[in-house]
């Protein structure tokens, strides 16, 4: 029974471990967010660009596998996907 308490007591302390460094990671990722960031400026933003009429791409689908590059999570939301869709129109 003792054995029990102490498996299920470090099975736990695991959980809150991992939850733990997770958040921490998160939180980095958000600090890095800032939108004083230089790669994060108008400049940048996809909203600002113009669109090529001549893109080859333009129109079709494409799928984009990826993390959190991909998803743009240090670029407040906005990729390299976003950044297709802007200029090439897929």
């Amino acid at each position: 029974m003792k054995k029990r308490i102490l498996t299920a007591i470090l099975i736990l302390a695991a959980l809150i471990l991992a939850a733990w460094l997770a958040l921490r990671g998160y939180i980095a990722i958000e600090e890095k967010k800032r939108s004083d960031a230089p790669g994060n400026g108008a400049a940048y933003d996809v909203e600002n660009l113009e669109p090529r009429n001549d893109s080859p791409l333009a129109g079709k689908t494409v799928v984009f596998l990826g993390s959190s590059v991909t998803y743009g999570a240090a670029a407040e939301g906005q990729s390299f996907v976003e950044l297709f869709e802007a200029l090439d129109g897929v």
